[in-house]
């Protein structure tokens, strides 16, 4: 379904038991597997300029590159997720892609993709669970017939 849309990967949502109906929580049951690569800071990671040919040949599903940001960006780190041979350059806003490098649980991240975007992720160590909070936003509406 990934590429017929287009995306670097295609993310199944369920429910999770539980869920009432003001705190909706759901479970992702797909993930694609990536090489992590840590740059020194958030301005190198925006300042990137992906070889795209190269990582396609490299053999990975895909690259995501990460830099600490300082105090004033407001942000944890920013971060890149290039995915080339899954159909995609570049991923516009990867959550499932977040760590516990930092040595927190809640983070603030900006994804420095062309389209950008700001992640708000908790890790719950206790449940062995990752929350993404923010805004969602439609892109595509349709019927999917199987």
């Amino acid at each position: 379904m990934a590429a017929e849309f287009n995306l670097s990967e295609t993310a199944y949502l369920t429910r999770t038991n539980g869920s009432d109906s003001q705190t909706p929580r759901f479970r992702r049951r797909w993930f694609t597997s990536v090489t992590e690569v840590v740059l020194p800071s958030a301005k190198s990671v925006m300042e990137l300029k992906p070889q795209i040919d190269d990582i396609r040949k490299y053999g990975a599903e895909g690259v995501i590159v990460s830099g600490a940001a300082p105090m004033e960006f407001g942000f944890d780190f920013a971060s890149r997720c290039i995915f080339p041979r899954n159909g995609i350059d570049e991923d516009p806003v990867t959550g499932s892609a977040r760590s516990k490098k930092l040595g927190k649980c809640d983070l603030m991240a900006y994804q420095a993709s062309a389209r950008g975007g700001i992640l708000s992720v908790y890790l719950d160590e206790k449940n062995q669970r990752v929350l993404l909070r923010g805004k969602a936003v439609i892109a595509m509406e349709g019927t999917l017939l199987v």
